[in-house]
Order: C-alpha cells, then structure tokens, then sequence
C-alpha cells in the first residue's frame, strides 16, 4: 500500500554527511515515501460479510458515526446498478502471473459480484467509462491512481487505474519483479499494463476481502495475541522467503502493505513497488521513512537483508501496535537510523514467547546486514518461539 511522497527531508546541514551518493541526496527529498497520513474507508460494511472472521468482526462496531453509515449506504446503492464495461487487453502480454496490490487501500471489504467487465480490447474505451457515474465500486484511491472493483475472465478482481506519470511508471515497472511469484502469503497479479502517452496503465490483481494489517494495529486486535502475532509473522517471513529463493527484493515491509484475509485470518503480502532484483543497482531510493534498512537510507546495494531489518520493525509494531518513530520528523529518524543506530524502545515482554520475540526484533535490526539472520534463520527462531 503506496504513501504519501515525502520531499525535501533531507533540510538539516548535519544529514548530508549520512548518506555517500550525491545522486541519493539529490533524490532522496523525492522518492522516499513517509508511512503516514493515508485515509481509508471505514469497517463499517463488513458487518454485512458472511466470510468474517470473529477476529476481525470486534473492529465493526466502533465506527457509527451518521457520515459512514451514509457513505456505506451509498456504495451499496451503486453497487446494485453498476454495468459491465469493457476492457483493453491492448495486445500487451506481459505475463500470465504477477502482483501488484493496492497502494493505499485499507480494505478490500466487500465481496460484492456486480462490477464492470475487464476484458475487451479498448483500454481507452474502458477508462471513459469507469470515470462515468455507477460504473464500477471504488475501491480507493492514492498519489499514483484509483482501485475499482471489476471482473476479469469470470472472476472478481481490483484493478488499478494508474495516471501515466513518471514516478507511477517506475512503480509499476518494479512491480513487474513479482510477476513470476504465487504464494499463499502473496497477492496475486493477473496482469499489468504500462501506461504510455496520456493513457492511463492498469494492473489487475487478486481481490481480497480483509484488512490491511495496519487496520488491525489501529483498532488494538493484536493486543494480548501473542500465538496470532507469532503466527502473522512467520506467514510473512514465509512470504518473504519465497521472494528472496525467486531473486526478488521487496524493499517496503511494513503493516500498510499486508492484508490479513477475513475468511482464513492469514496474512497477504503486497505493493511491490520498490522491489527489485537480488543484486541489482537502483539509482535512486524508494522505502518508507521508519521502515527502510540504514543502508537503502545511505545509497548501499539493497540485499536480502534490508527486507528482514524492515521485518524487525514490523515485528515491533505488532508488539507494541503504535508506529515506529511516531512524532518524529522523518529527516531526523533518517539521520539517527543512519548515524546514531537508533532504534524503537523495546517493549517489557508480557507473556512467554515475547522474550525471544523481542530478541529476535533486536536481531532483525542491527546496524550492519551481514550481523542480521537470514530469512531461514527468522523463521527457525520463530518456530522455536511457537512452541513455548
């Protein structure tokens, strides 16, 4: 799930002796993406889901408030007489698999079958009509594009609608690194379309109903979960594993780009916009501030390493459910990260397993990747951890 860009962070002089490319600090103030400020919609319309898990449904009852319940009453209205529309194979075939998520989507909340057609040959065509009144359910939207709800070869899809701009071009062209992946533990692509002139591009992925994960945290339901939380993370760490065994880098783990599906309460890894390949240059930097490797943040080569540091902070947001460096300016947690090695307070252990938990934690996140464990060595601690 994309965030806001974040620009010009790099403000104070004492920052710039962090970083060792001048091409990074000319592009860092541009391409790093700061975790917070996305607005979502509400759980409210999940009580109508017959696939909710009881573990999800505590969220429901917290959002009454008269705008939603408006808002939900609309979408539902919409939904009722959304027509099928056409869609541009554009005789581009870039793969029969791949994955590209939601940027900022919170949920995909309803599992709702009458939605617009994705499969003609006019993708021109196709956009018109999804911008017109009742054609299609919106999803959400973000910096790079819309999400609607539609269907593709008989099945229920998202699909994204992405403006053909520079920086959405270079996602969705990092996207292209998972398209050889299917995984459990990983939203499914089904196909991309670049954008090109003024017409927009389009990635139509797996639909699911859930949360995003950071939904969770926000609503407190990890709280005093410890086997749940246990249980998320080696499903992640899995994901992650599959990724690195087939060559690729995810580069932003996090909570906002893992859905936790309603029906089987498991967790879903997306947003591969800042992947790239094992071993592969970038000329310029894209992470999320508080999540991002001190070495992406300093211009390194990106190894298998800097996705299991950005496990390490996610695994303390589980813990502690608030955000890493909540409050902080984010060119002042980049310089610390980079110079000082700092770090989230560790949390007091509260139940058996958090003890080696949160030595685990403090393992991911050390300064220098060669000290952090492999992704294997992640999931032999974890299992250890389970069965205490």
């Amino acid at each position: 799930m994309a965030s806001m860009s974040m620009r010009k962070v790099v403000s104070p002089r004492n920052i710039a002796s962090a970083f060792v490319s001048p091409t990074v600090n000319q592009s860092l103030g541009v391409l790093l993406r700061h975790a917070q400020g996305e607005s979502f919609r509400s759980p409210q319309s999940l009580q109508r889901s017959p696939c909710l898990s009881p573990f999800v449904a505590q969220t429901v009852s917290k959002d009454r408030s008269p705008i939603v319940a408006k808002q939900t009453s609309t979408i539902l209205k919409k939904g009722k007489t959304v027509r099928k529309l056409p869609w541009s194979d554009g005789g581009e075939v870039l793969g029969v698999h791949a994955l590209r998520p939601i940027d900022t989507l919170e949920s995909f909340d309803e599992c709702r079958h009458a939605c617009p057609s994705a499969d003609t040959p006019d993708r021109a065509e196709m956009l018109k009509k999804f911008k017109q009144k009742n054609n299609g359910i919106l999803l959400g939207k973000g910096s790079f594009g819309s999400v609607v709800e539609a269907l593709y070869k008989g099945k229920v899809v998202a699909v994204k609608i992405v403006q053909p701009t520079t920086a959405s071009i270079r996602q969705i062209r990092n996207e292209l690194n998972g398209l050889k992946l299917q995984h459990p533990n990983i939203v499914s692509m089904l196909k991309v379309v670049l954008p090109y002139d003024d017409i927009a591009g389009v990635v139509i992925m797996e639909k699911i109903c859930g949360y995003t994960l950071q939904k969770l945290l926000d609503h407190g339901l990890l709280k005093d979960q410890p086997s749940k939380r246990i249980r998320y993370t080696m499903q992640l760490s899995c994901a992650l594993k599959y990724c690195h065994d087939h060559g690729v880098l995810h580069l932003d783990m996090k909570p906002q780009n893992v859905i936790v599906e309603n029906c089987s309460d498991s967790c879903k890894l997306c947003d591969f916009g800042c992947s790239s390949p094992i071993g592969a240059e970038r000329p310029y930097l894209q992470g999320t501030v508080g999540y991002a490797a001190p070495e992406v943040l300093q211009g390194f080569k990106p190894t298998t390493a800097a996705d299991v540091y950005s496990l390490g902070i996610t695994m303390w947001q589980l813990i502690s459910g608030i955000s890493p460096y909540k409050g902080h300016r984010e060119h002042t947690v980049i310089y610390k990260v980079v110079t000082d090695e700092y770090r989230p307070e560790v949390p007091t252990a509260s139940y058996p397993q958090d003890e080696k938990y949160l030595l685990l934690i403090q393992k991911c996140w050390l300064q220098q990747p060669q000290c952090r464990p492999s992704i294997d060595q992640v999931l032999e601690e974890l299992e250890l951890t389970r069965c205490l």
